[in-house]
């Protein structure tokens, strides 16, 4: 990979890594009023950061957050970067492997062709990205993002977890 290529993915992982601080900061503040104990730890992400052949290992922070009987409950689990239709996932995931994905997105997204009336009509693929921000897509309802907040942190605790707040 030449110097700009990775100069280029160097941006790219360095992004990621502020966008998981800012998200992981929040969650912290999010439930300190909350039964749930919070553990920092990292990872390792092996992952292609640009179009080529070229790989990164990169060290992430990752969150476990435990029961107050010190019971798993479930892990905030950075994916990677590079993300089809995203700038970057994190996986909300129980200890058996149920998961739900958060998404980096940005304001400015890839438009598709949806059917209104008898029209076919160019729109965000999206609704409610209304700034660059982590998202939650429900496989339900896959057009509707949801902005990550406190409430829908908690419900997807509960919802990955089985954890009851």
């Amino acid at each position: 990979m030449n110097t700009t290529r990775q100069a280029q993915a160097e941006q790219k992982k360095q992004t990621y890594l502020k966008r998981v601080n800012f998200l992981f900061e929040n969650v912290k503040q999010w439930l300190k009023d909350e039964p749930l104990l919070v553990e920092e730890t990292t990872r390792e992400i092996n992952e292609t950061l640009m179009d080529d052949d070229m790989r990164d290992i990169y060290t992430v922070p990752m969150l476990i957050l435990y029961a107050p009987n010190h019971e798993k409950v479930v892990e905030l689990k950075p994916v990677g970067a590079s993300v089809i239709v995203a700038q970057g996932m994190i996986d909300i995931e129980d200890p058996y492997g149920d998961r739900e994905h958060i998404t980096y997105m940005l304001k400015e997204q890839p438009q598709v062709l949806r059917k209104v009336g008898d029209k076919l009509v160019e729109k965000p693929m999206y609704n409610n990205v209304n700034a660059d921000n982590w998202y939650w897509l429900n496989e339900s309802d896959r057009h509707n993002a949801q902005v990550m907040k406190s409430n829908l942190l908690c419900k997807l605790i509960m919802r990955v977890g089985d954890y009851e707040f």
